[in-house]
């Protein structure tokens, strides 16, 4: 299996960017993010209980690599983590018992059909 690192990282607005530099490969990061042709792709919210949910407080994701901020996201409390698992677990439950294998092969058909439909996003 090859490991080696490519020369440069796809292009963002045109712009190829050199990976073996940290102040490049940030800048690369933060326009990939700012120049989304649909915003709506970079969401801050958090999911909870079948909701989006705004907090008041946020903290910053960072890109690992390059330390890179990429956005802000909902700081949630344990009580929402709680909410949000439990939820989650029971949702996952009563999908698995009211869906079937053809149901589920044909929602994961359409998240790709929307991955292939926003591949150039940002771009």
């Amino acid at each position: 299996m090859d490991t080696a690192k490519p020369e440069t990282l796809p292009a963002v607005n045109g712009n190829e960017v050199e990976a073996n530099g940290e102040q490049d490969a940030a800048a690369y990061h933060r326009n990939a993010i700012t120049s989304l042709k649909d915003g709506s792709l970079f969401i801050k919210d958090a999911f909870i209980d079948g909701q989006w949910v705004q907090k008041e407080k946020t903290f910053p994701v960072y890109e690992p690599s390059t330390g890179t901020v990429l956005g802000d996201v909902a700081n949630c409390t344990l009580e929402d983590f709680q909410t949000a698992i439990k939820s989650a677990d029971i949702a996952q439950r009563e999908f698995w018992a009211t869906t079937t294998a053809a149901q589920r092969g044909g929602m994961l058909r359409r998240w790709f059909d929307l991955i292939m439909a926003n591949q150039d996003d940002g771009k």
